[in-house]
């Protein structure tokens, strides 16, 4: 098993030295997949969600276009398929944990099929701090901790919302929807 799983992160490592976006975007979620699996509860997954959202601008925009560079999208995914292959190798195949804190919100939709989404509260947190002040977050955030009724609490985040002006809204709702991960998958 551990000559199986560093053969496979070597063979995407191997890929990703490509200049096409699309198999380089297609063995990021390749590695997302064996995160999730394999190194759930390590830092890998944070460090890829930076790539992920880099490697989904470059697609939009081009290469170098507001600092989205293809070349540390590989950079980080080689170091971060380095140290797993260093990990894998040293100390075998990682087990799960059983303690485990899930910071996520999952999404079932059932048809003929079944599909389950998974959307990271770091999507949520990130369009909010991109598009407010720090005082404006940190209101919002007082709103949150002070009322633990969310019957409460909404009508009193609607009203500071619009305190902040009409534009903060659809600020924040436009970033969310052209986060890579969202945009990707949305339309």
């Amino acid at each position: 098993m551990k000559e199986e799983l560093t053969t496979q992160l070597k063979g995407i490592r191997e890929k990703l030295n490509s200049d096409d976006i699309r198999q380089i975007h297609n063995q990021i979620n390749l590695l997302e997949r064996f995160i999730s699996r394999y190194f759930e509860n390590s830092s890998y997954y944070h460090q890829l969600l930076g790539a992920k959202k880099s490697v989904g601008m470059i697609e939009h925009l081009g290469d170098g276009v507001m600092g989205y560079q293809i070349s540390n999208v590989k950079e980080t995914c080689y170091g971060i398929l380095d140290n797993m292959i260093l990990e894998t190798e040293n100390f075998g195949v990682p087990t799960k944990n059983d303690m485990k804190v899930d910071k996520s919100i999952n999404i079932n939709n059932h048809n003929n099929n079944t599909q389950t989404q998974t959307l990271n509260l770091e999507i949520l947190k990130e369009a909010f701090k991109e598009s407010l002040t720090g005082k404006q977050y940190k209101e919002l955030a007082e709103i949150v901790e002070e009322e633990k009724d969310i019957t409460k609490a909404t009508p009193r985040l609607i009203d500071k919302i619009k305190s902040f002006g009409g534009d903060v809204a659809s600020n924040v709702l436009a970033s969310l929807i052209t986060n890579p991960t969202i945009y990707n998958g949305l339309f």
